[in-house]
């Protein structure tokens, strides 16, 4: 495509106008400009590049978009915007051929819940026969293919380039987790909406917004302008709205005008069939009741769904959904609506299809017999999730909690009191401190409690190692919920990312409970899921825990004898361990400090063992260097 057809009524055309170079593609990085690109300068949150723009124009880039004209060099062939992201939307759309007009575009919004309806979404479009295509805080796939997100909703470029890769592989629908941030900056302009959703609105990311009010309207731009927009592209967009739910009558005013609502509302045990009052709610919309069908379980929920049919009529459907508390009914009502604005001659083979939803990863995730992890990072999620587990349950329940390092500090009170109301022990601990020290956020978050009777406070335990907090919870008896992190499988600390993660470690833990092991006695394989043990796993994410791991190699039997001796004598017997790979992969736990691997390993090693080595110094470099970093991923990831 031409610059100028490209840019055209987008961007302000710059340099010579004779010149009108061919736009094959964008980059954000200079690492990846290859000829006939166009690079875009970014500037603000992301770091200023726009000092690169001459490099990326002598590397072959086709031209630059830029929004400090000045960083054009006189004679370069370019396009001045600002703000980027609209544009660069805009510009990625026109640029991949309109990728999302060609496909459903389903968007889910709200301050908890969105990565659980996103599954829901996936799960039920290809019940109905979509190939649906997702992007979300967890991961970005379509089908066997998948990159790791980088973001919850990504730059516009990606979210653009990753849409056409889906469309040319034949995907059929698009499901978006849209964030705030991505609201606020204009991250989905370009992007074809058929239905958006809202989950709730409560607090959170006002490092980022300032205010609630900020962060709310950030949130009504998807119902708003997103809608209107998705209009002017030929498309008859439909909102779903969880009326009942925090900040869900508030943005059922913000819904573009025309466009149809499905009001979603939770009941004790849905509407009756016979209901007649209320159920139309507001000009234009349809309301659903979603409620329990029986008493709440650890194992799931008996869920019963009960909307009023085309002919006036209300009909009823119950499922078993494998999913844990209230928030989760509102969760799939949801998600099984925006579904059945697209598809609405389909409404009971969505309920039915919530029966074998495979959940997940990291939401209210059940990970041993009594112990559940949770991504839960905000008073109203910390809050709810304890309600969702506490009614399971008459057991005791325990609670592991932290707060992240430079991010909104108000929260950090608040999600401890939460903590407190809702389980009989707390125990606060580090999750990704980040820049800060863990010790400042644990004072933080215990000025929550401050004010609440002795007796609470002595229901609090404070423990900064997160794994050690994990076990003196499993140590206790009762039901445990790990919340924070999630699926997340690093932990941040100071400028070094470790491997950390809950589920391995309450998967690890738990067993070592059933076994009477000390927790640094029990093999860190223990944690894997079976589909994670592939060969090398364990070693790779041992070295990359806090503390490290060295490892050696050792050609044959007898070197590693000779490695043994020598490691044994400088760190302790029991520090070290060897064998072959999967020998010692069972065996490893975090009390390791060596590990000697006879044979060939995927994980290069630290150094092959020699009789001058010195262990010494190699530990120590080992420690110094922190852990191993991952290649940086490009900025526009491509399904492999």
């Amino acid at each position: 495509m031409r610059l100028n057809t490209l840019v055209d009524g987008l961007a302000t055309r710059a340099g010579p106008a004779f010149v009108d170079p061919e736009v094959t593609g964008a980059t954000l990085a200079l690492a990846d400009v290859r000829p006939g690109v166009l690079f875009v300068a970014r500037r603000d949150w992301y770091g200023d590049t726009h000092g690169q723009v001459p490099a990326a124009l002598a590397a072959g880039a086709a031209a630059a978009l830029v929004s400090r004209p000045e960083a054009l060099p006189a004679g370069a062939p370019g396009a001045v915007a600002c703000p980027e992201d609209p544009t660069l939307g805009l510009l990625c759309a026109r640029l991949f051929g309109e990728p999302t007009r060609g496909l459903r575009v389903y968007g889910v919004t709200g301050t908890k819940g969105k990565t659980t309806v996103a599954y829901l979404l996936e799960h039920l479009l290809r019940a109905v026969g979509e190939r649906p295509a997702m992007m979300g805080t967890v991961v970005y796939r379509f089908e066997g293919a998948s990159v790791t997100a980088a973001n919850t909703t990504p730059d516009a470029l990606v979210l653009q380039q990753f849409a056409a890769d889906a469309r040319d592989r034949g995907a059929t629908a698009l499901v978006l987790e849209v964030s705030s941030h991505a609201l606020q900056i204009g991250r989905v302009a370009g992007v074809a909406f058929d239905v958006v959703g809202l989950t709730n609105l409560g607090r959170d990311h006002l490092d980022f917004h300032g205010t609630p009010a900020a962060y709310a309207e950030a949130k009504a731009r998807l119902f708003g302008p997103c809608l209107e927009a998705a209009r002017a592209a030929g498309k008859a967009p439909a909102a779903a709205i969880c009326v009942d739910a925090t900040g869900g009558a508030e943005m059922r005013g913000r819904v573009a005008p025309g466009v149809p609502v499905l009001e979603v509302a939770r009941s004790v045990a849905a509407a009756p069939v016979d209901a007649t009052d209320g159920a139309e709610g507001k000009p234009g919309a349809r309301r659903w009741f979603v409620g329990a069908h029986g008493p709440p379980r650890l194992d799931g929920t008996t869920a019963a769904l009960t909307v009023q049919a085309t002919s006036g009529r209300f009909e009823r459907h119950v499922v078993d959904l494998p999913l844990v508390g209230d928030h989760n009914l509102a969760n799939a009502g949801l998600a099984v609506a925006m579904v059945a604005a697209t598809h609405p001659d389909h409404l009971a083979t969505l309920w039915a299809a919530l029966a074998d939803f495979p959940g997940v990863p990291g939401r209210l995730e059940r990970v041993a017999p009594e112990a559940f992890v949770d991504y839960a990072h905000t008073p109203e999620a910390v809050a709810g999730t304890l309600a969702a587990v506490r009614a399971g349950t008459q057991r005791p329940l325990i609670v592991v909690l932290g707060c992240g390092g430079d991010r909104d500090r108000g929260k950090r009170p608040l999600m401890a009191r939460a903590a407190v109301e809702g389980a009989d022990r707390v125990i606060l601990t580090s999750d990704n401190p980040r820049s800060e020290a863990p010790s400042a956020i644990l004072d933080e978050m215990l000025t929550g409690i401050a004010g609440l009777a002795p007796e609470a406070a002595a229901r609090v335990l404070r423990l900064e190692d997160r794994a050690a907090a994990i076990a003196s919870a499993l140590s206790h008896d009762g039901v445990v919920l790990v919340a924070g992190k999630g699926h997340e499988r690093t932990q941040t600390i100071g400028s070094h990312v470790y491997h950390f993660d809950d589920r391995e470690e309450v998967r690890r833990l738990w067993r070592a409970r059933q076994a009477s092991l000390a927790p640094d006695d029990a093999p860190l394989s223990w944690g894997l899921a079976p589909d994670e043990a592939v060969p090398g796993a364990v070693l790779g994410r041992a070295r990359r825990r806090p503390g490290g791991l060295v490892l050696l190699g050792a050609p044959d039997a007898d070197t590693a004898t000779r490695a043994r001796a020598a490691a044994s004598a400088r760190f302790g017997e029991a520090s070290v361990v060897s064998g072959t790979l999967s020998e010692v992969e069972a065996l490893l736990t975090p009390r390791h400090l060596v590990a000697i691997v006879v044979g060939p390993t995927d994980e290069a090693p630290d150094a092959l063992f020699t009789e001058s080595l010195d262990l010494t110094a190699l530990s120590r470099s080992v420690t110094s260097r922190g852990p191993p970093t991952e290649a940086s991923p490009r900025r526009v990831p491509r399904l492999p």
